[in-house]
């Protein structure tokens, strides 16, 4: 992921020049299927242009299949790309709707733009994907680049750190493109929401575990930061974090007559790393930490994990001082089962979300408000998520 800060953009789109320059360079066989084009930070430096124009313009390009965007590897010219030259490009009468990720490599975010993708594609409508990757100054610059395009509809994910800047959130609201923000909220209220039902997320896996037999269940809430090392691994949840989230555990626990503890709810600050595969390697700090916590609660017998990672992480430390799981220790995730599958020895209990739920829930909301629909403030969807049972909660 790029860590450079992006620069100051003129209102014109002008990662669409840079798109169109990559483009004939394409088109003229000056790139050719297979080449690796420079780093974003080498084109800006040549281009003397913000890391984040240059991102849209590669985005932009990815979205009609002539560039592979690949982590680690970088960004390289598609196969076929001749084929996809010779058709002609959509005309402006078809809609354009605009999909704002922080981090494409996050299968969550991946996973409900390529449903996304699909359903539109049916419809005929196009769509471009800005890949935010993790930096709230590319978003201020991508929502700039949609209303300067006139795309007829943002479905917008909050950045994973820090905040989009208001100014930009307002002149979105005032640009009068129907917004419709996936996940948690943009700060908008006139922006309706669709996001997982808590209930499902939270409840579900707690009262699984009880139904288990574990006597003593803690949440540990999954927080990404920018800077792991600014910050202890393990932090208790304040009342003001995802309050939601706890009054559904606090409340599924009390259904069952028991009581949950301050020292129940914990927060595991983990670098964004974590979440791409083999992530989990580089978060030795938060594995000790996790054990420490563990050999002082012998009590703990069930852990519901708000991510999936957050889990992989809960059984590298529980591996680690000897405690067995189920038989110990029994521990449900919550995120994308599938997409983390690849990392657990054992078969994690897991909350999975529907992803084509969620992308479908976008299309209908987006279809309303073009047909003049109007949502009162704070208008919720809540998309299922399924309880997919595996050995990390099998006992007896």
């Amino acid at each position: 992921m790029s860590t450079a800060t992006t620069q100051s953009e003129p209102s014109s789109p002008r990662y669409r020049e840079i798109e169109s320059m990559l483009y004939e360079r394409i088109r003229k066989g000056q790139l050719k299927p297979g080449d690796r084009l420079d780093s974003t930070d080498a084109l800006a430096q040549e281009l003397e242009v913000g890391v984040g124009t240059v991102n849209q313009a590669l985005s932009a390009l990815a979205s009609r299949g002539l560039l592979t965007r690949r982590p680690r590897i970088g960004t390289v010219v598609s196969h076929g790309v001749d084929a996809i030259i010779a058709q002609p490009r959509p005309a402006r009468s078809v809609a354009i709707y605009a999909v704002l990720v922080p981090d494409q490599r996050i299968p969550a975010f991946s996973g409900m733009v390529r449903h996304l993708q699909e359903i539109l594609r049916g419809e005929q409508i196009h769509v471009s994907i800005f890949n935010i990757e993790g930096q709230p100054d590319v978003s201020a610059t991508a929502i700039d680049h949609c209303i300067d395009d006139n795309v007829d509809a943002v479905l917008l994910v909050p950045p994973l750190f820090d905040k989009i800047p208001l100014q930009s959130l307002l002149k979105l609201e005032q640009s009068g493109i129907p917004v419709v923000t996936c996940w948690r909220s943009a700060g908008i209220d006139a922006w309706p929401l669709v996001h997982g039902d808590p209930r499902d997320v939270i409840a579900t896996p707690a009262l699984h575990l009880l139904d288990k037999g574990c006597k003593r269940v803690v949440m540990f809430k999954d927080q990404v930061v920018r800077d792991p090392s600014t910050v202890d691994p393990i932090t208790p949840l304040t009342p003001d974090c995802d309050p939601q989230v706890q009054l559904e555990f606090i409340r599924a626990l009390g259904d069952r007559g028991i009581a949950v503890r301050s020292d129940d709810l914990i927060r595991v600050n983990h670098g964004v790393d974590a979440l791409q595969p083999g992530g989990l390697t580089g978060q030795k700090t938060v594995v000790d930490a996790l054990a420490d916590w563990f050999e002082a609660r012998p009590d703990v017998d069930g852990i519901l994990c708000t991510y999936d990672i957050v889990a992989g992480l809960t059984l590298e430390a529980l591996n680690k001082i000897g405690r067995r799981v189920p038989e110990d220790v029994a521990v449900t995730g919550g995120g994308n089962l599938r997409a983390y599958a690849w990392y657990f020895a054992a078969s994690l209990t897991s909350v999975d979300p529907d992803l084509e739920a969620v992308a479908r829930e976008a299309c209908t909301l987006f279809k309303a408000i073009r047909n003049g629909q109007r949502f009162g403030p704070g208008h919720t969807v809540s998309v299922p998520w399924k309880l997919v049972k595996g050995e990390s909660t099998a006992r007896g």
